[in-house]
């Protein structure tokens, strides 16, 4: 077997930097908070419980049924 010269690929056209999506957790975990501080505010109100809740995500979130 001969091995046969191979010509060289033409260089490939620049391809363009893909853009950087943007980080949306923040809004993500305040959406999700959000949400959960609707859905506790409802078992309190069906329950008459007293439900607390305190997170950090570089924020901080804090309920309380006793503050409404």
């Amino acid at each position: 077997m001969a091995l046969e010269a191979t010509t060289p690929l033409p260089p490939s056209p620049k391809r363009r930097a893909r853009k950087r999506k943007r980080d949306r957790a923040n809004e993500n975990f305040s959406k999700s908070v959000q949400s959960l501080m609707k859905r506790m505010d409802q078992i309190r109100r069906k329950y008459h419980a007293d439900v607390y809740f305190c997170t950090k995500y570089k924020k901080y979130f804090k309920y309380s049924s006793s503050q409404t």
